[in-house]
């Protein structure tokens, strides 16, 4: 059967590979700007091709967003073509001269508001682990003081990992009273420096009991906006709790999808493998690479006969597909198998259960 893709609802865009941190688990594992990144007058024009695509929303990521100096420049010709735009960044380079940029633009374009995605991935130490900064968390809590009094809003994504495992009533007690207006987690993928730190990863039954913990901080936070990312469950008794629809598969060329920053187009930016590039914006233009033919055919051509594994068996499988293709492909090698389900954890209890002792 063949998937049917619709205009682009979200698209994420890595405007630059530059970072000024050297995280653990940094799957693409940024450092420095590559030598081939999109220039402003190109970035301009890519502005274009996304409003052109009617891509409703885009998140400038990286890398580091707001260490390119053209970044105010990519944000108002996005806005001013009618594209919600937000940023993903690690809080550190929020400086004065960012926070002027923000009140700007929130100047220029009335009502349109340019919301940040601040990274905390633990409380105190388990985050400026994960950073590889001492103090990076504190410095983080006094970035969030400065936007909540330019009241800029911002939330909180978190990388669920060994060392903030047990943390997440902490972080959500800590994002409410620094005035995020909402949490999104996501467990951790193996792909670039998280595979060199694998004291890192979670085991499929540490993500199932966090999986159920999340689920439990949902429906007793009903007045706050928690969403787990498209990793994190896959039915069995949470999916009502952690979504209001069900899972129907990953989205990636479907309504979303990536840009990287030196034009390549991906389906999502967390499948770092380059068997994933569909095509190049210097190329061809982005329409021509999101409409063409065999694009994104491993979700777009997607038939339950493809899935291995539990997932070849699984009930929901058609439904599926296999969950989030990152943390498959990351974890398997194989978009079509997911170790990291609640379902597939649940049967494997019950089968240890019901396996007769061995005498």
């Amino acid at each position: 059967m063949n998937v049917p893709f619709h205009k682009p609802y979200i698209l994420v865009w890595e405007t630059t590979f530059k970072c000024s941190m050297r995280c653990r688990h940094c799957g693409s594992s940024c450092d420095t700007s590559r030598a081939d990144e999109l220039s402003t007058a190109e970035a301009l024009d890519l502005c274009d091709q996304i409003a052109h695509l009617e891509t409703q929303r885009t998140v400038l990521s990286g890398g580091e967003t707001f260490l390119r100096d053209d970044w105010p420049m990519i944000a108002d010709r996005l806005v001013g073509n009618g594209v919600q735009v937000s940023v993903i960044t690690n809080g550190l380079v929020i400086s004065k001269a960012v926070i002027a940029n923000l009140l700007l633009l929130r100047e220029k374009h009335p009502g349109k508001r340019i919301a940040l995605h601040l990274s905390v991935d633990g409380v105190g130490e388990s985050h400026d682990f994960l950073r590889g900064i001492d103090g990076a968390y504190a410095k983080l809590c006094e970035k969030m003081k400065e936007l909540r009094v330019h009241e800029i809003p911002f939330s909180i994504v978190t990388t669920i990992h060994r060392r903030n495992l047990h943390q997440m009533p902490e972080i959500l007690d800590m994002i409410r009273q620094a005035g995020a207006y909402a949490w999104q987690m996501q467990a951790i993928n193996v792909y670039g420096r998280a595979r060199e730190n694998d004291e890192l990863t979670i085991t499929p039954d540490e993500y199932y009991e966090v999986v159920h913990q999340i689920a439990d901080l949902k429906a007793r936070n009903p007045d706050f906006r928690i969403e787990p990312s498209d990793c994190i469950g896959y039915f069995g008794p949470t999916e009502s709790l952690l979504r209001p629809v069900p899972w129907s598969g990953c989205h990636a060329g479907i309504y979303c999808y990536g840009i990287q920053s030196n034009g390549n187009v991906k389906g999502c930016l967390s499948l770092i493998d380059d068997r994933f590039v569909e095509g190049n914006v210097r190329k061809e233009p982005l329409r021509a690479i999101w409409t063409k033919p065999g694009a994104f055919s491993y979700n777009r051509d997607f038939t339950p006969d493809k899935l291995t594994g539990h997932c070849g068996a699984c009930e929901y499988g058609a439904l599926c597909r296999g969950g989030c293709t990152a943390m498959a492909h990351s974890y398997t090698g194989s978009c079509f198998e997911n170790l990291y389900c609640v379902t597939a954890i649940e049967a494997k209890r019950k089968n240890r259960v019901e396996e007769p002792l061995k005498g």
